[in-house]
Order: C-alpha cells, then structure tokens, then sequence
C-alpha cells in the first residue's frame, strides 16, 4: 500500500470519527428538555424560550456558542432557557411540526400558543426579541408611548442601531419593528427609507426621529422623548399625578385660551417646557410633571387660595416631599407661558418663590 494510500484511509477514518461525534448543547445556563420532561417544564415557568435542535446538524454545530452566550447573557427569574435534541424526542418535534433545526420559539406558561423566532440568529436580535415579548405581554398597550423602527430590510446599520438601541432600552419605551419597502408610505414616511418613529396615544401623535443612526443616540432620544411630565388633569383626577417625592407644577388656565384642544398643548408645554428644563438642567429627568387643569373647572378651590386673583394662566408648584406649595414671583402670561413657566421652575430650585397661602384655612386642599 502506497504512503498516499495509506493517508486516504487515515484521513477518512479520522473524518468518520469527527462526523460521528453528536452535538451535545452545554447545560451550563440552560436545561434539556426531553418528551417526558417538555410538559412540566413549559407549564411551571413563566416563559421558556426553546432552542429545537438535531445532534447532527451543522448549522446547530455553528449556533451552539452563541446559544450558550445567549443563555449566560441573560438573568431573569421569570425566563428559562431550553433545549431539545429532535432525533430523540420525535412526541415534541412532531406535536409542533418542527421541520427544520434549529428552530427557536417562546413559551408563554402554555403549551398551545409558542411564538416562533423568526429572525436572524444572533445574540443582539434575539436579546431584543425576548425583552420586547416580556414586556409587551405585561402592559397596556393602549397607554404606553411606542417606539417603532420601519426597515425595508434587516440588513444594514440602521437595523442593527435600532436593535441596540432597543436593548439598551430594556423596557423603558415599547419598542416594535416592521420590515417592508412599501408600508412606510401608509405611515406618512419616506418609501424604501429606514426610519424611527415614537408613536403616544393611539398613534395619533408621533415624533420621527431625526438623528444619526446611532445606538446611544437613539437610545437617548427615545428615552427624553418618553419622558412622562406632561398631564391633563381635571379635578377628579389630579391626585393620579401626586407622588412621594419630586416636585409638581400644576398650570391653571382657560380653555378658551387653548381652543379646548388638550392635546396640542400638552405637546406644546412637552416640547417648550419639559425638554428645555431637562436640557438646561434645571431640573432631572423623572423628578418633576408639568400638569394643566382649566381655570373654570376649579374655580371653587381656586378661590380659597392666592392664585384666584381671575388672572389666567397662573401656577403652583407642589413640592411632595415637604408637602409645601409655592407660587410665581410674577404674573403668567400666555404668550409667554413657556418661557414664564421655566422661569418659575428655575426660581424655585433656587429658593426664590414664595410659599402659596390659603384665605381660608378650614377649606379642604386639593
């Protein structure tokens, strides 16, 4: 036998030997499931997020490390992740139809409904996927800011800044994708063109994005762009915006002076009062709401204090944590409210304003 072969056979018994050894999905931040197990452990756990897989796969071969990245990545006691080996466990795959591996779905306490990972398969995508499903699943959708990227494709830098920057969110805004060329259109964007959008109140108000593709950056932006500081409250709901600690400006003004339109001017006072108190550091982010009630539905408390002079806007300021109130140094004025109430703000984090008297002490606060 030549030395050729004799290496031939060598390198095929080598290879057969390589080919042979069956994939084994490290346990290390994970558990196995099996068709015995499946059961007990989707129904007893919050989520568990499933990897199927087959010992022979090559694709799984090369998705192994950055599963076990992945598990070891995230600690959440109500998320568990899983894996099940297809070949021996045929009751599972068939049950789901699993025709492919890997296959990743989430479980929801619930055997019937998974939702299939349908993404790219890597860590930064399906970190975003289970973080945006924990959370979707937890809130009411209907009352939470929105923040959502429109991509023609999932390739691409503004893809992956989205992505990140929606992981570095970790729930502080809903973040969601839509991936087409065409639906941007619908949503009054530029066709074919990526673009981020922060959507309040059943879409009705939105802000677009208009910064670098950057993930700090978007990150930043959406968070400022949430910031919760502006209110409508009549006098049945006010007490929803007192808390234990941080400060409350509450503005007293007509609704003629607004047109009735509560919703304009909420965005008014966010965009010209709250972001400019946040950027000039008069005050920080989440330490103070900016609240408006009219003037008319109110009159009956107003009168007990120094603010019924019948000149509108006026304001308070509730500090909660002393439970003082205090009123401007001078008089509001509405062509003026944004840049009246800023400096009203900022006077009193500098110890200027004076304290709000009552004219009758036996009248009941607001």
């Amino acid at each position: 036998m030549t030395h050729f072969a004799r290496f031939i056979l060598a390198f095929s018994a080598l290879l057969s030997l390589t080919l042979a050894e069956d994939l084994e999905i490290s346990e290390k931040c994970s558990v196995a499931l099996t068709d015995a197990n499946f059961k007990n452990i989707i129904e007893s756990n919050e989520y568990v997020f499933v990897l199927f897989y087959s010992a022979t796969c090559a694709a799984c071969r090369r998705f192994a490390p950055i599963w076990e990245d992945l598990t070891c990545s995230l600690h959440d006691n109500n998320l568990v992740f899983a894996q099940l080996e297809g070949n021996a466990n045929q009751g599972v795959i068939g049950a789901y139809g699993v025709t492919h591996t890997p296959t990743l779905a989430l479980f929801h306490r619930d055997m019937a409904t998974p939702l299939k990972f349908s993404g790219q398969r890597y860590k930064e995508a399906m970190l975003y996927f289970l973080k945006f499903s924990f959370w979707r699943g937890n809130v009411d959708n209907h009352l939470e800011t929105s923040l959502n990227g429109f991509f023609p494709t999932m390739e691409g830098k503004e893809y992956s800044a989205f992505t990140e920057a929606a992981i570095a969110l970790d729930g502080v805004v809903r973040c969601g994708e839509i991936i087409s060329s065409t639906i941007q259109e619908a949503y009054g964007l530029e066709p074919g063109k990526p673009a981020i959008v922060l959507y309040k109140d059943y879409d009705e108000r939105k802000m677009v994005y208009d910064g670098e593709w950057d993930a700090p950056q978007i990150a930043a932006w959406a968070r400022l762009m949430d910031h919760p500081t502006v209110g409508f409250a009549d006098s049945q709901h006010i007490r929803n915006f007192f808390q234990k600690e941080g400060t409350l400006v509450h503005l007293f003004i007509t609704k003629e002076s607004v047109e009735g339109d509560v919703g304009t001017f909420m965005d008014f006072l966010f965009h010209e009062v709250s972001i400019p108190v946040i950027e000039q550091k008069i005050m920080k982010r989440g330490t103070f709401s900016v609240v408006f009630s009219f003037a008319e539905e109110n009159k009956d408390w107003l009168k007990n204090t120094a603010l019924d002079n019948g000149h509108f806007p006026t304001a308070m300021i509730v500090d909660f944590k002393t439970g003082y109130r205090y009123m401007p140094r001078t008089q509001l004025e509405f062509n003026t409210i944004a840049t009246d109430v800023i400096q009203f703000m900022n006077d009193y984090t500098l110890g200027l304003t004076p304290p709000l008297t009552n004219k009758n002490e036996d009248e009941a606060e607001l």
